[in-house]
């Protein structure tokens, strides 16, 4: 299998593109900290996300280099970016899987959190229209 390595300066490339979906689906909530490599028990992953959802806090981690078979399809920053991406919407999703192993069900906290993300979503795509709305108006300014 064809593997990537990633240096420092796709480590902040990862970390950069983090914090833009953290602020893109409205996560300011998360204190968010980043590693340059895994855990042990993260297998060979490219990236994984732990956290506390009782707490607000995770941890993102990068690994320095991959196997995946997307390093055939994609760029290196493609890959990058996918993988931040990825890890973001797992950190989004995250109090779902803590509710679903919880040993009681809580109907009331399911539907807090289900709207929590639908909000957050709805902000990613707000926030995304806005950005397709200016980059046509710069179109628009310069054709003119």
């Amino acid at each position: 299998m064809i593997g990537v390595q990633f240096n420092d300066a796709d480590f902040e490339m990862f970390k950069e593109e983090c914090r833009w979906w953290l602020a893109r689906f409205g996560m300011s909530d998360w204190d968010v900290d980043y590693f340059n490599q895994l855990p042990n028990n993260a297998g060979d992953s490219m990236a994984c996300t732990s956290c506390s959802c009782a707490s607000m806090r995770a941890m993102i981690y990068f690994n320095k280099e991959t196997d995946s078979v997307d390093v055939l399809t994609m760029s290196k920053e493609e890959l990058i970016k996918m993988c931040a991406q990825h890890e973001v919407i797992e950190l989004l999703l995250s109090t779902f899987e803590y509710l679903a192993k919880q040993r009681a069900w809580d109907e009331d906290a399911w539907q807090q959190e289900n709207h929590r993300v639908i909000h957050r979503i709805r902000h990613a795509l707000r926030e995304g229209a806005r950005d397709v709305l200016r980059e046509a108006i710069k179109v628009k300014q310069q054709e003119e």
